[in-house]
């Protein structure tokens, strides 16, 4: 068979940005193709990423992409002074998740509830699992929770750090009230808690 050449889109960013700045951008690639939930793993075999910094993201067990801070060597190579970040994301694969998914969706009749929750969590606690726990909620009036903000330091207490979620609520039936609301949000930082050791600040 004829051998194609493999289609990767390469975002590159450095100067002023992090891991975060970099994955929220590929995010929104994915969300562009309506690609919305995916497994996302460290990422160690990779030699051009710094070990330790790096994500696998993958659909259905493919992988669609790779993304990290490249490796100081690397960025030497390359004459680049500040820390560098790529995210190499496979056209094809992408392009296959598309596909497999439904093309329209109703727009919303009701308004959605968005709430901030800034917690603090255990500095070896992976956002993921965090994240985990939004999307396993027994609840069905979920509909995204997005990382805004992550830091350690000064006002942080010893050995953790604090991560902020935007979360949006919403129900296909009926405007949401704080009654439906509160709940769900007590029951989800109950499991943080138990989990995850995490805490509202």
């Amino acid at each position: 068979g004829l051998a194609v050449e493999k289609q990767e889109v390469v975002i590159a960013m450095y100067g002023g940005v992090d891991y975060y700045t970099l994955k929220g951008v590929a995010e929104q690639l994915f969300e562009a193709f309506g690609i919305t939930y995916y497994d996302i793993e460290a990422e160690s075999e990779n030699s051009i990423f710094h070990p330790g910094q790096a994500a696998a993201i993958s659909v259905r067990r493919q992988r669609l992409a790779t993304l990290g801070r490249v490796h100081p060597k690397v960025q030497k190579n390359f004459g680049i002074d500040a820390d560098c970040y790529l995210a190499v994301i496979d056209f094809d694969v992408l392009f296959s998740a598309k596909k497999l998914l439904k093309k329209y969706r109703p727009l919303p009749k009701y308004p959605a509830v968005t709430r901030d929750l800034a917690l603090l969590v255990p500095e070896d606690v992976a956002v993921r699992r965090i994240e985990d726990v939004f999307r396993k909620a027994k609840t069905d009036i979920i509909e995204s929770c997005a990382l805004f903000d992550v830091y350690t330091g000064k006002q942080v207490r010893e050995g953790y750090k604090s991560v902020a979620y935007s979360l949006v609520l919403r129900a296909a039936d009926r405007t949401l009230t704080d009654d439906e609301v509160n709940p769900v949000l007590t029951q989800i930082l109950g499991e943080l808690k138990d989990k995850l050791g995490a805490e509202l600040r």
